[in-house]
């Protein structure tokens, strides 16, 4: 993810449904009846703009028989420039141009133009053993009234091709696979630098990042989140300064060089390290999941138990709602559509976290090859743990 694109994040949310069938777990098909014309494989041979595209899935008979044939597809097709501008940098591993290939189609699907949506996910043909061999996402976001997909890719909606197994979306750079959560949440620091920090200083780094086949869900709080719990309760979390650490010892403000302060432990980062592990469920679950099952309930790496509850936001419940009312006066019609096709769209979801206690902000913020990121507005603290001064003491 694009450290520039991240700067925006915040303005969007989004996705769609999830589980074993694509078409039955998205159902994110556009109409059935396709015009009559060639294969996908044969649109994207007639088109010379990807070429090189096209040459990659020719040597792949495999995912060139599935596009050849009557299996519907939704494909994003980079045009040659971008692949010139992978082939050219140094890290371009040729073995890996088949995964890159399968990110590039969603496979069951037939998606349209008007089914694009900011914080739409994608469900890829990237299977990813990490994620118990779930299909890797791509995330939709919408910026100044253009898409683009994981930030990286902007969509030609202009130049939507109809296939007769499906569409192919032209895009202006090639999607690279999401790489470990804990390299994506590093490209985040304007949102996730107090949490990576607090990962590090517990030393969690690896069993966030290696924690068996079903991936994490990580629900990370924001840096304002953090800050909220005031300077005194995070110089506690943080910091081993004037409390015991775990050899008897009371931390100074005078340790020399060998005293290393990010190896101490205390009571602060015993509570910290709690908090951390809270915020980490044990297997991979996206909004689309939580949209299908209405309340969600978590194991934590620490194990308790946390409870994503989803609520679709009735129109109407605010003034921003009834003066969208006003400009369109079909909505409701539109709605029932989208319900009857189960087009669903996160922006219309509101995700509660323990009855209240946070709210997610932004849906699968952040994907990785093992799990996805929630962001949400409030340090949860355990109720093992009592912080030792009021918010915001200083």
């Amino acid at each position: 993810m694009k450290i520039s694109g991240l700067l925006n994040l915040l303005s969007v949310a989004g996705l769609t449904v999830g589980s074993p069938s694509f078409t039955s777990q998205y159902e994110l098909d556009g109409s059935s009846n396709r015009k009559e014309g060639g294969s996908i494989m044969d649109e994207l041979r007639e088109n010379k703009r990807f070429e090189k595209f096209t040459r990659y899935l020719e040597e792949n008979k495999g995912l060139r028989n599935e596009l050849e044939g009557n299996n519907k597809a939704t494909v994003f097709a980079p045009c040659n420039e971008a692949f010139e501008e992978i082939e050219s940098a140094a890290s371009f591993n040729k073995e890996k141009i088949r995964d890159i290939l399968q990110y590039h189609i969603s496979p069951d699907t037939e998606l349209t133009e008007d089914c694009l949506h900011a914080g739409l996910l994608i469900p890829s043909g990237l299977k990813e053993k990490n994620l118990d061999d779930r299909h890797q996402r791509i995330r939709t976001f919408e910026f100044n009234g253009e898409y683009y997909l994981n930030m990286q890719a902007r969509v030609d909606v202009n130049k939507v091709i109809e296939a007769s197994n499906g569409n192919i979306f032209p895009i202006s750079k090639v999607l690279e696979p999401p790489c470990s959560l804990r390299n994506e949440i590093w490209s985040a620091p304007t949102f996730a630098s107090t949490w990576s920090l607090a990962v590090e200083r517990t030393g969690l780094e690896r069993k966030l990042t290696e924690h068996g086949r079903k991936g994490v869900t990580a629900l990370i709080p924001s840096n304002h989140a953090w800050k909220s719990l005031g300077l005194a309760n995070l110089r506690y979390l943080f910091s081993c300064v004037g409390q015991e650490n775990s050899g008897g010892r009371r931390g100074s403000r005078d340790w020399n060089d060998s005293d290393d302060e990010s190896k101490r432990e205390c009571q602060g980062t015993k509570d910290l390290k709690k908090i951390v592990e809270y915020h980490v469920a044990r297997e991979v679950q996206y909004s689309t999941d939580f949209m299908n099952e209405k309340t969600t309930k978590l194991e934590t790496l620490c194990g308790h138990e946390m409870i994503i509850s989803s609520k679709r936001v009735q129109s109407g419940d605010s003034d921003k709602d009834r003066r969208r009312n006003d400009r369109n006066k079909d909505r409701k019609n539109r709605d029932e559509d989208r319900d009857e096709k189960k087009h669903r769209d996160v922006r219309e979801y509101n995700f509660i976290v323990n009855d209240g206690a946070a709210r997610i902000t932004v849906p699968d913020s952040i994907l990785g090859n093992n799990g996805a990121v929630h962001f949400i507005d409030t340090v949860i603290v355990p109720q093992n743990i009592e912080l030792p001064y009021d918010r915001w003491a200083q």
